[in-house]
């Protein structure tokens, strides 16, 4: 299937991006991406509304932060909203990183339980860079796991590497899960991880970031040559 992840864009007052890494850690340190994130569900969720209606099977994907998740209202928030659109949520992920779990385990595992129950997936995002854990990651109630751009963009040249990388995805299969491969930028490696059994993927080969218009022009012409 075809699916995008939402992301935000800032510009300041002279029309110049600012990056990511800038403004994300600052809104987390004021306690605004909380705001912020409950403003992107909004949007994301009004967006599959109209792909669902529009009779497009697309899917999109959004970051929560440790703050939103622990904050306790995130399940409360997102069914106000689907309530709001008429999204089906099934189409819906959700992602986390391995700092929600370890800051706060008991109420983050209670926090995507809820999320279960309400049909959303939930998705572990760049595995491997902080204390992966799969003693932990077992007792998860997660979908699939966002293997890290940076395994994938050192396959070709560290053998140790793509080792890694096969045991990894070779592991999340027997454990049931979707294993989902984030900065995938040639063919090569992406021949090499569906070889290994990887099933999903997300990088520059297929598509940059796009302005929604944009994407569903893409998403629409992917469809029709049959992409993955």
């Amino acid at each position: 299937g075809f699916g995008a992840e939402a992301l935000v864009r800032l510009w300041n007052a002279q029309g110049e991006r600012i990056s990511p890494a800038t403004f994300i850690p600052l809104a987390e340190r004021t306690g605004l991406i909380v705001p912020v994130e409950c403003w992107v569900l909004g949007q994301a969720l009004d967006c599959l509304a109209q792909w669902q209606r529009q009779g497009r099977p697309w899917s999109l994907s959004v970051n929560i932060s440790p703050q939103h998740l622990e904050r306790g209202d995130l399940v409360e928030q997102l069914l106000k909203e689907q309530q709001r659109s008429g999204a089906d949520l099934s189409a819906l992920t959700v992602e986390i990183t391995e700092t929600v779990v370890l800051q706060a385990q008991a109420e983050a595992h209670e926090r995507l339980l809820q999320l279960k129950a309400a049909g959303v997936r939930i998705a572990l995002d760049d595995f491997g860079t902080g204390y992966s854990s799969l003693a932990w990651l077992s007792r998860l109630p997660v979908d699939a796991v966002k293997l890290d751009q940076t395994y994938v963009q050192q396959m070709d040249e560290d053998e140790r590497c793509a080792r890694l990388v096969q045991g990894f995805v070779r592991v999340f299969q027997d454990m049931g899960l979707q294993v989902v491969a984030e900065g995938v930028e040639t063919e090569a490696q992406r021949d090499f991880l569906v070889r290994e059994g990887c099933t999903g993927f997300q990088g520059f080969l297929y598509c940059g970031p796009l302005p929604v218009a944009a994407l569903e022009q893409y998403l629409g012409g992917a469809s029709q040559r049959g992409a993955t």
